[in-house]
Order: C-alpha cells, then structure tokens, then sequence
C-alpha cells in the first residue's frame, strides 16, 4: 500500500523498484563498458591493437579543455542518471521516475545516435560496442519500467481510502 505525504510516495515494500535497480545496472554496466575493447586499429610495422571508447575520447593528445569535453561527454549523462536513480531508491518521490524517464530518454537517444554514427568509421566493432549498445537500451527499459510501476503505486494509493485524521498519521 502507498501513501502520498509531502511530494514524497512511501511504500510498505522496498523503496526501489525493479525498474530503477535496472536503470542502476544498466548505467554502471554502460561505464565498465566504456574500458572494454570497442574498436580495431592497425599501427605502423603491422602492430594490431584494440582501443576502447575511453581511450577513443580521451588517450589522444590535446588541449585540457579537450580532455574534460571528452570525460564529461562519455560520464556526465550517466552519473546524472546514477544520481536521480539513487534518489528514487532512497525513497521514492515524485520527481524522481519522470525525471529518470526523461534523462534516460534524452542520454540514451544520444548515445544510440553516437554509437551508430561510430559504427560507420571503424571497419571492426568488438564486444565493447555490443555492451554499449546493450547497456544504454537496458537503462532505458528500466526508465520506462520505473514510470510504469510508479504510476501504478499512485493509482493504488489515490484509490485507497484517506485518513480523515493527518495529524493521528505515525
């Protein structure tokens, strides 16, 4: 059973839904995947070698404004994903499944766009492509699987008989 008090929605289970603790696997996943092997490169002398988007972004020499575009371009959609999942697993709120839907779509989308534009330059994809790819849809069906669950809790808790007395509330 759900109570709504103060912008905040209080469950008798667990605080986190399954859709949000996908959304947490599937962010974390997308960053350990950042250092798998994405893509193929041949070196001077016949040297084969395997680089990962991390070291895409960022291993190349340049300018340290470069390099922070870099990191925050591969990191900050996801931690911002992270930190509203996080939230909603403390406790749910309001804010938080819409906020998670709407960052996800807007993280993932991008991504999806990136990785397909990156597939076009590289002759070779490997797994850490692949993971990627997985990952961000993974992050996204959880989204959506957290706004289904959460507009289900307010139907139930707006359909459950209120307390005439707030102040007698534990």
């Amino acid at each position: 059973m759900a109570a709504v008090d103060e912008g905040r929605v209080t469950r008798s289970s667990s605080p986190g839904s399954p859709g949000s603790l996908i959304v947490l696997i599937g962010a974390v996943g997308f960053v350990a995947s950042c250092f798998l092997p994405y893509t193929e490169y041949d070196a001077p002398a016949g040297v084969n070698g395997t680089l990962s988007l991390f070291r895409l972004t960022t291993a190349i020499p340049q300018s340290a404004a470069a390099k922070l575009g870099g990191y925050l371009h591969l990191f900050a959609g996801v931690v911002a994903i992270i930190v509203i999942c996080i939230a909603g697993l403390r406790g749910a709120r309001r804010w938080t499944a819409p906020a998670l839907l709407g960052a996800s779509i807007v993280w993932s989308v991008t991504w999806i766009g990136t990785l397909l534009t990156g597939s076009s330059f590289f002759a070779t994809l490997r797994f850490g492509f692949w993971v990627l790819l997985l990952t961000v849809l993974v992050t996204l069906a959880g989204a959506v699987m957290e706004v289904v669950a959460a507009r289900s809790h307010e139907r139930l808790a707006s359909s459950s008989p209120q307390d005439p007395s707030p102040a007698l509330r534990p």
